[in-house]
Formats: C-alpha cells, structure tokens, sequence
C-alpha cells in the first residue's frame, strides 16, 4: 500500500531534474577550462607586449617584468585572487625592480609607467571575466 502523504509518480520523473543540472554544471565546467586555455595564451601574448611597453631599460628588468606579468595575469582571470592583493603584489614589484634598475634611485616616470600598465590590464582581466564566461556560454 502507498503512503497517501507522497504522491504517486513515476521512478523516472525525479532523474530528469538532477540530469539537466548535471548537463548544465558540466557544460559550465567545459566553458570554464575553454575560457581557461583563451586566458592564458592571451595572457602570455599581452605580457610580451606590457613588458616591452613598460619595463626598465635592461634586460633583466624585461624578463622580470615579463614572468611577473603573466604570473599576475594568470592568477587574476584564471584562478581569480583577491584584486587587493594582486595589486599590492604589483606594487611591491614596480618598486622593487624600480630601484634595482635605476641603481636604488626612484624614477618616478618609469614607475608610473610600469604601475598604471600592470595594474590596469590587472584589474582588467580580474573585472572582465565573468562577463567574458557569459559570453562564452552563448556560443
């Protein structure tokens, strides 16, 4: 005899609600990993630019500034840190290879430079990736 408290229905009608939530969760990871794999190549490609713009004028200023912005980059859009943090760490890294570059005298030109370059395309790739996600799961 049946419970009079539940109402009858079939064995299949209560899969097909988790099934579509489990369609929809797993084509959310699938644009997660393909927006993922776009971040990152264009992470590497504006920092080649960013750091040829912005570094001080040596080499090793350019390589540091190179690995450090693909690094910041990366962990703003795909693993998605505090922006706060972020930009501290930004900051602490144009100082630094500020006055390692320029014989531990501020050059404010190059610095601000550096900062406003960093920091910007920072925020920028932390502030535009849901929006880029949306975008992605239209297509």
């Amino acid at each position: 005899m049946s419970d009079p408290a539940q109402p009858s229905s079939s064995p299949d009608s209560g899969s097909v609600i988790p099934d579509s939530l489990t369609t929809a969760l797993a084509q959310q990871q699938q644009h997660e990993k393909r927006l993922n794999k776009v971040t990152v190549v264009a992470a590497v490609t504006l920092a080649l630019i960013i750091s040829v713009i912005a570094a001080n004028q040596n080499v090793y200023s350019l390589l540091a500034t190179f690995v450090a912005t693909c690094l910041f980059l990366i962990l703003a859009s795909v693993y998605q840190r505090s922006l706060l943090l972020l930009l501290a760490l930004v900051l602490v890294f144009c100082l630094t290879d500020n006055l390692l570059s320029h014989n531990l005298q501020l050059d404010q030109a190059h610095l601000l430079l550096q900062l406003v370059a960093l920091g910007s395309f920072t925020a920028l790739f932390q502030l535009t990736r849901p929006y880029l996600l949306k975008l992605m799961q239209k297509f």
